[in-house]
């Protein structure tokens, strides 16, 4: 199989039978990893499992998000080409997110 995006990579994730062990090891948005400080005592914390990742001067972030309904929601952002504006750029990624 060949990934041609995040998004798809992440479509191809929930249908298989080891999503469940692949969202364990993932930080939470709030809670652990990188982005432990990020968004912290918000409706966010715990539910938003992010991905982020840099090369260069492309800046990614891709992963799921449980809203409190119940469903589970996709998500990828990428900024490219935004060094100088890079504080703006992933503040602005990560108060997209649910609950930001």
């Amino acid at each position: 199989m060949v990934i041609a995006s995040g998004p798809d990579l992440l479509r191809y994730a929930q249908k298989r039978p080891w999503l469940r062990a692949f969202l364990h090891r993932c930080r939470s948005l709030g809670v652990d990893g990188t982005l432990e400080s990020a968004m912290k005592n918000t409706p966010a914390a715990g539910r938003v499992m992010p991905r982020p990742d840099q090369f260069e001067h492309v800046r990614t972030m891709s992963g799921f998000a449980d809203t409190g309904g119940g469903r589970r929601l996709m998500f990828s952002f990428m900024s490219n080409n935004e060094y100088e504006k890079i504080i703006e750029t992933t503040d602005a990624m990560n108060w997209t997110l649910p609950g930001g």
